[in-house]
């Protein structure tokens, strides 16, 4: 949980004393701007663990904003796991399929895998059999997007930045309510 420095409110109590919705809605409009930068932060830690596109984690990455009765934001993220052409997927002309899903691994041969598209036109989807014969087929997949966030040096380094520009927006903000109430 990201919170406000108490230094920082005190100021606000300061410059802001005699209108205390000023000092709410600078707090709801530091809350909606950190989110967004934090959401960014997040899609590329990711990226540099995980070889997977920023553009594919934003996309799975929700926002939900303060209001001035809720001054709460939530950066969160829910979903199943991504299939692994989301990741590095090397086709050989000899040898089994490689697949990379860390970005400090060497890709991995998987024994029978095959890339193919489904009837609808979707994919090429990285495919496995199950047993000798032609049927049952499963597809593969790779850690989900909620995972990949919730992993504790994601995490580790994402909290200072968030305490950090969730600071910097409400100082910011509280100056602009300030300058204007002059």
């Amino acid at each position: 949980m990201i919170s406000i420095d108490a230094k920082n409110l005190e100021y606000a109590q300061q410059m802001l004393g005699n209108a205390p919705k000023e000092i709410k809605r600078a707090i709801k409009s530091s809350i909606n701007k950190s989110t967004k930068q934090i959401k960014t932060k997040v899609a590329r830690l990711v990226k540099e663990r995980y070889v997977i596109s920023s553009n594919v984690v934003k996309k799975k990455v929700e926002i939900r904003k303060a209001t001035l009765s809720r001054l709460t934001g939530v950066v969160m993220s829910t979903g199943r796991p991504a299939t692994l052409t989301r990741f590095d997927v090397r086709k050989s002309k000899k040898g089994p399929i490689r697949v990379r899903v860390l970005r400090s691994s060497n890709p991995k041969p998987i024994k029978g895998l095959f890339l193919q598209a489904t009837r609808a036109g979707n994919g090429p989807f990285p495919f496995k059999r199950l047993g000798k014969s032609r049927y049952p087929l499963t597809v593969l997949h790779g850690p989900s997007i909620p995972s990949m966030m919730g992993n504790e040096n994601t995490i580790n380094r994402i909290t200072p930045f968030a305490e950090n520009v969730l600071n910097q927006h409400f100082l910011r903000e509280v100056n602009n309510r300030f300058s204007k109430m002059k």
